[in-house]
This record gives C-alpha cells, structure tokens and sequence, in this order.
C-alpha cells in the first residue's frame, strides 16, 4: 500500500540526525529524531516527565516544521504540572497545524487544568468536528464532562467513543465508573469476546472484569459481579511488582534525611525562617475494598 504524503514526511522527519543528551552525563549524543522521540516516550512511561519535555524540546529545536515532538514535550509539561511550559508548548505546535487534533487535545487538557471549562468545551468540539472517528477526544470530552459534573454527556462521550473502537477498555471502565452508567449490550458483548482471548493484557483484563461487574451490579445478577470482581482484582494483582528491597532502601533513605537535627532551630532553614514539616500519611482505610465486599 503506498504511503500517503503525511507518512512521508513523518518518515522524513523520524530520518533527521539530532544532537541530545539522553542520560545523566550531559554528553550529547547524535541519533535519529525518530528514536529520540522513543527515548523521551520511555522516559515519560517511567513517569520521568521532566526529562522527556527536555528531550521533546530538544528534538523539536532541530527539526522544527514537525508538531508532534511539541505535542509530546505539552503532554509531559501538564503532567508535572508547569502550565507556562506547557501552555508555550502548545502555541508553537498550533502555529504549525491548527487541525492537529493531538494539539487541540492538549490544548483543551490545559484549559481544564486552569478551570477554564468554557474553553477546553469549545477545543474538544472543534477538534471532534475535524476529527469525528477519533476516540482519544471522545474519551477526553467524556473525562471533562465528568469533571463537571454532567454524567448523562460523559457517557455519552465515553460511547461514541467506543463507537469508535470498541476495544478500548479503559472507556469501558470509565464509563461504568459513572454513577448509574453501564456498558451497552453492544459493548458487553464485545467485553466479552476480548475476555475470551488468551492475548489480552492483565491490566485490559482487569478493565473489562470491573466494567462488567458494574453493569451487573446494576442488572442485579449479583453472582455475576462478584465473579468479576474477584477476576479483575486477580487480574489486577498480576500488574503489580512490589519489591520489597526497592522499598526498603527508599524508606531508609527517608529516614536517613530527616533526622532530628533537620528540625533543630540551629538548623539553616529554620533560621531562614523556613521551617520544615515532616508529614506522614495514615494507613489506608480500607473503604474501597469494603465497597466491592
């Protein structure tokens, strides 16, 4: 199948030498802008969002007619969160294409994150209209009218973008986390039809066991949501990999650095006037798991 034109300049694009630093040393190594990009993604899946929008923007600084690299260095800005970067971000990659509905999607995160609801309304509904099968805005608008408050149109958005493409699992469970919302029997079936198959992901898996537990619930087939239950906390169990050395060595680390003489009045920041407080969590009570008892 031959290429359109937008795959070739990606392409083009992904082929461009740049020069960036991708670890600790500060040396800078040249590398396609393709596989720079796969590094600052990885970063940002580690949850390392600073350095990846470091290295985003460093990718977009040499190839700078391509948005997508501004696009990713936005979403890392929002995350951490430092709207200014972001918001800088944004204007850059709009400048190059007002229609990128990644852009527009960001843009809209943005204005959700400064309570400007009004605005990021109006981007998701333009960006929809340019982009009506794209189920990223449907799941984003369904998000922001959760936010709101207003469940009738998130589960509606969360529908149309299952529409979309139904095997998108996290919407399913999104959409039965809505209060009184459950999956349609369009979209049960197709939970249960992914469920039958022995390549789907634990972390799929668990979406799909707790967004059929809550239309069951609903349904009132009570045997039903507790089979659910049980295999999407089973399911769920398996995406988790505690290391209890990894977290010993961090609660020692903690221990180590606030010592008593941290708080001393002789210490620099109490005599700065900046006085340190140690805050420690309580045990978590245990009032989701009672709620799926």
């Amino acid at each position: 199948m031959a290429k359109s034109s937008k795959q070739k300049k990606r392409q083009r694009f992904e082929s461009r030498p740049v020069s960036v630093c991708i670890d600790s040393s500060g040396l800078l190594r040249e590398l396609p802008a393709g596989q720079a990009l796969e590094v600052a993604r990885t970063f940002a899946k580690s949850g390392h969002y600073g350095p990846a929008a470091e290295l985003a923007v460093a990718v977009a600084n040499q190839v700078p007619e391509f948005a997508y690299p501004l696009n990713l260095a936005a979403d890392c800005y929002l995350r951490l969160p430092d709207l200014l970067a972001a918001e800088k971000a944004i204007d850059a990659a709009l400048g190059m294409d007002k229609t990128d509905w990644s852009t527009l999607r960001a843009q809209a995160s943005l204005f959700r994150q400064l309570d400007r609801y009004d605005e990021a309304i109006s981007v998701l509904t333009k960006a929809i209209k340019m982009h009506p099968r794209n189920e990223v805005l449907y799941e984003n608008f369904g998000n922001l009218w959760a936010e709101i408050g207003d469940y009738e149109k998130a589960a509606h958005s969360y529908s149309a973008a299952l529409k979309c493409n139904p095997q998108a699992t996290a919407v399913m469970r999104l959409k039965t986390d809505l209060p009184g919302v459950v999956l349609s029997a369009r979209e049960v079936a197709a939970a249960e039809k992914m469920l039958r198959s022995a390549d789907i992901s634990h972390a799929h898996r668990c979406n799909l066991h707790f967004a059929i537990a809550q239309t069951s619930q609903q349904a009132g087939n009570f045997d039903a949501q507790i089979q659910h239950l049980h295999a999407a906390n089973t399911a769920y169990r398996a995406t988790l990999h505690y290391d209890v050395a990894h977290e010993s060595t961090i609660l020692e680390f903690v221990r180590s650095s606030f010592k008593a003489s941290f708080y001393s009045s002789k210490h620099e920041h109490q005599q700065r006037g900046a006085g340190l407080i140690f805050i420690v969590g309580m045990p978590r009570s245990g009032s989701s798991l009672v709620e799926q008892i």
